[in-house]
């Protein structure tokens, strides 16, 4: 997993700076705007990879008194440092290079507002720890403080386990195993942990096609590029892409809802009640 994450950073800012993942995450920060309503919240992300990435960080940053990212990989760490250079030097982030299975149980009790492991990331840990994560995040919240968990949802025609996972968005990057989880299995995790659930909701189901964002990608890359030109008529292009973009995820949200099965991701959120 190392490995495959030190691989990843290559390229992770690129996509995160295509339209449509851009989209993407404007969708999902508005899908937990209302857990991150109050200000001065202390943070833990798990699995931070290069920090909260595009719209994420903008919705959110403002109202974090204190984040704390914790990730396996060095180079996505390093991508973190840069992002995060000046609340790190403010005393307002701190990142950790370790093993959150390791990491976790050194945190003390009620100690954060919001956990959260978005983007897969647990899906990428063996599902045996699954269990001992999601109550270790419990423990160390505080009475009234949230868990955001994005899992990799398994869909009707998905496995358990995939042994060689293929990054849908990157390319060239190795391989690596997950986990994937329906949204009754997320549901259990959560309430053994004695978590009161608060939300499940799906995203990606058109997204999850590879072809999709490799279509955006394309046709981004080649407007930006007449755009330098001086092109006529290429940045009203470029807008109603981004557009488009915004549509297709707006649909794909609502598909999702109706259907929790069909999404490539899996939102739950818990509350750690008093």
């Amino acid at each position: 997993m190392r490995r495959h994450y030190n691989g990843v950073s290559r390229n992770h800012m690129v996509y995160h700076t295509n339209v449509y993942a851009v989209a993407e995450d404007r969708k999902y920060s508005e899908i937990l705007q209302p857990f991150f309503a109050e200000g001065r919240l202390n943070v833990l992300d798990i699995g931070c990879g290069h920090g909260l990435p595009g719209p994420l960080s903008n919705a959110f940053m403002p109202r974090i008194g204190h984040y704390t990212g914790v990730d396996l990989s060095s180079r996505m760490l390093a991508q973190a440092r840069r992002f995060l250079s000046k609340e790190i030097k403010g005393g307002k982030a701190e990142l950790h290079h370790a093993d959150l299975v390791e990491f976790l149980p050194t945190l003390a009790d009620d100690t954060y507002d919001r956990v959260t492991a978005i983007h897969g990331t647990l899906s990428l840990v063996d599902r045996s720890n699954i269990p001992k994560i999601i109550s270790q995040c419990h423990r160390i919240l505080r009475a009234n403080g949230y868990g955001v968990f994005d899992m990799i949802n398994r869909r009707p025609d998905m496995p358990r386990h995939i042994r060689n996972y293929e990054n849908r968005c990157i390319k060239g990057v190795p391989t690596t195993p997950v986990d994937t989880y329906t949204p009754q299995e997320m549901r259990r995790y959560l309430e053994d942990a004695s978590f009161e659930v608060e939300l499940m909701a799906g995203l990606n189901v058109i997204g999850a096609s590879k072809e999709v964002e490799d279509y955006f990608v394309r046709q981004q890359k080649v407007l930006e590029n007449k755009v330098k030109k001086g092109s006529k008529g290429a940045s009203e292009k470029l807008e109603r892409l981004r557009k488009r973009a915004e549509e297709i995820v707006n649909i794909d949200f609502e598909a999702c809802q109706d259907d929790l099965s069909v999404g490539h991701s899996l939102i739950a959120v818990g509350r750690k009640i008093t």
